[in-house]
């Protein structure tokens, strides 16, 4: 199983929830959730471009539990590379 990953448009399921990640690297980060399962999350410009991943409370509950325990993904939140945007409104567009 993986981690979904939502289309434009798309809602979460039944059982799921929302997560979107926004990767400010010039490369794709690979989050380890376990169980073989990754979070890949390609580069984006905006919050606006930002991965939108569907997990189920189990995938969700892993991956919380490695953003704790793993120093690399505690790093790249510090630095900025990595960045949760959910439920972040982007902004409106500039006037013209």
């Amino acid at each position: 199983m993986r981690v979904r990953i939502l289309g434009p448009g798309e809602q979460p399921a039944e059982g799921e929830t929302e997560l979107a990640l926004q990767n400010t690297s010039p490369g794709t980060l690979h989050i380890g959730i376990l169980q073989g399962e990754y979070m890949r999350v390609p580069p984006s410009a905006s919050a606006a471009e930002a991965t939108r991943f569907a997990p189920t409370a189990d995938q969700l509950g892993r991956y919380q539990f490695q953003l704790r325990v793993q120093p690399i993904y505690q790093g790249w939140f510090a630095q900025g590379l990595l960045v949760d945007v959910t439920g972040v409104t982007p902004p409106p567009p500039p006037e013209e």
